[in-house]
């Protein structure tokens, strides 16, 4: 890199980071289930909507009900 394109906040990071009294794992959730969203196709939410009406719910509410067939 030359001077034109080296920012000029290139020194903020440390060589060295001394972890001397740090906790390892402090911040470990073994039992954390992540929620991902899912972004699905309008035609697919759509019948997605379709079916949570028939069902008398919504369609953020269809997973509950459909948790038995697993």
């Amino acid at each position: 890199m030359n001077a034109a394109t080296t920012p000029s906040h290139d020194n903020d990071i440390p060589v060295e980071v001394d972890y001397t009294g740090s906790t390892r794992g402090k911040f470990d959730q073994p039992n954390l289930r992540p929620n991902l969203p899912v972004y699905l196709d309008a035609e697919v939410q759509d019948y997605q909507n379709v079916i949570a009406a028939k069902k008398e719910t919504t369609a953020s509410g269809l997973p509950e009900r459909m948790a038995f067939l697993l």
